[in-house]
């Protein structure tokens, strides 16, 4: 017969079988558990790998989800140096070294406790270190920290040697894709930025108030290849690029190799500024080779009133041929005055022509802005075209990024009566413009009529002396244009009897 202390011993027996089996099955339903919780986070992280995300996104999902999955302390990929902008966190690199990393890990490396290794300077806690690279390249170690040893089982250990696997291959492609933007964006040779790179600038962006191209041009460069060869000239545009690099970093600007021997920087805080970089760029190069470098600057709300960078960069090279033009080994600013130079040059030969044959009456009126603000391209096209109906009626019109406005009109044409309408017209339409309108007329006229006098005359000594066609047609092109300047002065400065002013000169 079974007592009652019997029956009740059974059912403690029991209870125990069961309450151990119970503890079996939840232990196994918590391993069950943290594996698919691991499995979960490899598919996160497998989510992110497999899209066109930013590394250090990605970086950021896989050190959270593996903090969230085996409560480390800590979980972060160490970066050597030069990919460290891959990742945003920092929290272990005062901790664990790239290098040392590199000299203790071979492929995967399980330290239970960190007080008994030279890893790091931790004394305690443990850390599961593995090598993140596909061959012989690495590009950085897993590290997952834990403050307080813990078990670190074999389950743990194959997740993230899984893991550590595809994280290798995005971080292969990453890396390439870092070195193809560089290879895009860098210039082969100097290392600088290219021309690629700032033609992107140029057409998603635009030049604030202040802002500055400095242009410069390595004089007498081909004479330097010609003589001691192309080898050398390389180390000549290296030199001179790493030059251009430490006087942008120390003065605040970005430069870029733009062509052959050309070079541009972009900088802020106005011509003076400019001025100040483009002479210590200059200066460094001349004492260390010997040679010599031109220069052009042209600085949005005084070089141009238009802010895009085309319009700067043409002034900046206008300004850089004048800087060649008066003998090399100079700075100079692009002003309106040049750029009128420029734009009416080509074309005053074939209107000086035109007036010496048919005698047309021409006349000439500049607007000269007084303002310093710069226009965006809206403004600047609702401008041109109120000048242009100012000035329909009239065969040319030379409009600069100054927007100072040269008219060269052609035909009959009473000079008083168009500033007049000009006056008119953009008062109405230009209230809050501030602008001088004013006559060259007579200027202009003596220009045309002591031009094509001398001109005429100077063919027909060439003529005389057996010159060929070319060479006259050069020395017509050179009489007509050699006092071109007058236009750009005030007539009381040259025809001044006294000594000019430091001003006036």
């Amino acid at each position: 017969m079974y007592t009652v202390g019997r029956e009740i011993e059974n059912a403690i027996q029991s209870m125990i079988s069961v309450s151990e089996a119970f503890a079996k099955m939840q232990t196994k339903l918590d391993e069950a558990n943290n594996d698919l919780g691991m499995l979960e986070t490899l598919f996160d992280v497998s989510k992110y790998i497999g899209s066109d995300i930013e590394p250090h996104v990605v970086m950021n999902v896989l050190e959270d989800s593996i903090k969230g999955v085996f409560g480390a302390s800590f979980s972060q990929v160490v970066f050597d140096e030069k990919w460290r902008h891959l990742s945003n966190s920092t929290d272990l690199y005062e901790h664990f070294d790239f290098k040392k990393l590199d000299d203790k890990v071979d492929d995967i490396l399980v330290v239970d406790d960190l007080s008994q290794s030279d890893m790091t300077a931790l004394n305690d806690g443990s850390a599961i270190l593995i090598r993140l690279g596909i061959g012989k390249d690495t590009y950085g170690f897993l590290v997952c920290y834990w403050a307080r040893c813990c078990e670190i089982n074999k389950s743990k250990i194959i997740f993230l040697q899984i893991i550590s696997t595809q994280v290798s291959v995005y971080l292969k492609s990453a890396c390439l894709v870092e070195e193809f933007k560089e290879m895009a964006v860098l210039d082969p040779l100097t290392g600088i930025y290219n021309r690629s790179y700032f033609a992107n600038i140029e057409a998603t962006s635009m030049p604030g108030l202040g802002e500055s191209i400095i242009m410069f041009d390595i004089d007498h460069f081909k004479q330097v290849n010609d003589t001691k060869g192309h080898p050398y000239g390389d180390k000549i545009l290296i030199g001179f690029a790493n030059i251009l690099t430490e006087v942008s970093n120390k003065y605040g600007g970005v430069a870029f190799k733009y062509g052959g021997e050309e070079f541009i920087i972009r900088s802020y805080g106005g011509k003076d500024h400019a001025q100040l970089i483009a002479q210590e760029a200059c200066r460094q190069f001349r004492e260390s080779t010997g040679y010599t470098v031109s220069a052009g600057i042209s600085t949005v709300g005084e070089s141009c009133k238009v802010a895009t960078y085309t319009n700067l960069v043409a002034l900046a090279d206008e300004a850089l041929y004048v800087s060649k033009q008066c003998g090399r080994d100079r700075i100079t600013h692009s002003t309106s005055d040049i750029q009128l130079l420029k734009k009416t040059s080509k074309s005053l030969s074939s209107l000086l022509s035109k007036s010496f044959r048919q005698h047309t009456p021409m006349g000439l009126v500049r607007l000269d802005m007084r303002n310093h603000a710069a226009f965006c391209e809206e403004e600047f096209e609702d401008l041109h075209s109120t000048v242009a109906g100012i000035s329909r009626i009239y065969d040319e019109v030379f409009l600069t990024a100054s927007l100072d406005v040269l008219y060269i009109i052609h035909g009959k044409v009473d000079v008083d009566e168009f500033m007049h309408r000009a006056k008119v017209v953009l008062k109405d339409k230009h209230p809050n413009l501030e602008y001088d309108v004013h006559s060259l007329d007579g200027v202009f006229n003596e220009v045309i009529v002591h031009s094509s006098r001398v001109s005429e005359l100077s063919q027909i000594l060439g003529a005389e002396l057996g010159f060929s066609s070319d060479v006259l047609n050069q020395i017509r092109m050179a009489c007509e244009w050699h006092d071109v300047g007058k236009i750009c002065t005030d007539p009381r400065v040259y025809n001044k009897e006294e000594p000019l002013s430091k001003e006036e000169y």
